[in-house]
């Protein structure tokens, strides 16, 4: 059984999304076998496997499931829904999605079964090679022409998003030391969000003090914190310089703020080194 005859692919077909209701991602693969005497293939119980491999000279196989048709009165006639076949094991080309197999977007790939190299990187425009093995019970045989799935006209269109490729686009990035994600965006742009974002750009946010007012800033009757000791002629004092210095110069505050009944009549002198309180030269009292 060498002869095939009008053995064909094409993609009825071609779902491949991600939904809450979304039928899995297949394609129909439709052809006819004829056999050498010129008459169709009509078995009770015909075994397909089909294999998905890339392009390259590395040809790493990509996806692999099976099929079993009842082709009797068949004319040699079949339809395989590549995508919802036997997949039995657990390497790359049995737990592979069609969604990958087809997503020339993903990084190196590093399949199970690979001529040459061991990987895969797909690129932009990369093809697929579709290749149909076919049992009747008297051995498989391989169809001799492998199938190249491209990509119909309108696709090369929908490649692009209103003529933008993807690097025109930000992608959701939730790696170490990121954190765009869908539900970040929204958050940051939620109305009430937003609007303080552009309060802060105009300088008329509520929230906060501009570096440069234009208007005395109110402080709602809180407290300033944090200041430092003033140097310049019309910078803010904080309580400690305030308490320790009179007039730029330190004080002896610790006797200053000691004085009672006993020490009226003190005046401040200054000691040399500081401002301090004693009683005035002469005052026997």
């Amino acid at each position: 059984m060498r002869l095939l005859k009008n053995l064909s692919l094409f993609i009825a077909i071609l779902f491949l999304s991600y939904g809450a209701q979304a039928s899995p991602g297949s394609f129909a693969y439709q052809g006819q076998i004829i056999k050498p005497n010129g008459k169709p293939l009509e078995a009770s119980s015909v075994n397909f496997t089909i294999q998905i491999l890339s392009p390259g000279a590395e040809q790493c196989l990509l996806f692999e499931e099976t099929h079993t048709l009842n082709m009797e009165d068949s004319y040699g006639l079949f339809s395989l829904p590549v995508g919802q076949g036997t997949r039995v094991g657990a390497d790359y080309e049995d737990v592979s999605t069609l969604i990958d197999v087809f997503d020339n977007s993903l990084p190196v790939q590093t399949p199970t079964v690979c001529d040459s190299v061991g990987t895969y990187t797909p690129t932009v425009g990369d093809d697929r090679i579709v290749r149909i093995t076919f049992d009747d019970g008297s051995g498989p045989v391989v169809v001799s022409q492998d199938h190249q799935v491209k990509s119909v006209p309108f696709a090369q269109h929908a490649a692009k998003l209103d003529g933008k490729d993807a690097v025109d686009f930000v992608n959701i990035n939730t790696s170490p030391g990121n954190e765009l994600s869908q539900a970040n965006v929204e958050n940051i742009f939620n109305t009430a969000n937003h609007t303080e974002l552009l309060a802060l750009l105009a300088g008329t946010s509520s929230q906060y003090m501009v570096s440069s007012p234009t208007v005395a800033p109110n402080f709602n009757n809180q407290v300033a914190e944090g200041l430092a000791s003033p140097v310049d002629p019309d910078d803010a004092a904080n309580k400690d310089y305030v308490d320790n210095n009179i007039g730029g110069v330190p004080s002896d505050n610790s006797t200053i703020t000691s004085l009672g009944v006993p020490e009226t009549g003190h005046v401040l002198v200054w000691n040399g080194s500081g401002l301090t309180a004693r009683a005035p030269a002469g005052d026997t009292t």
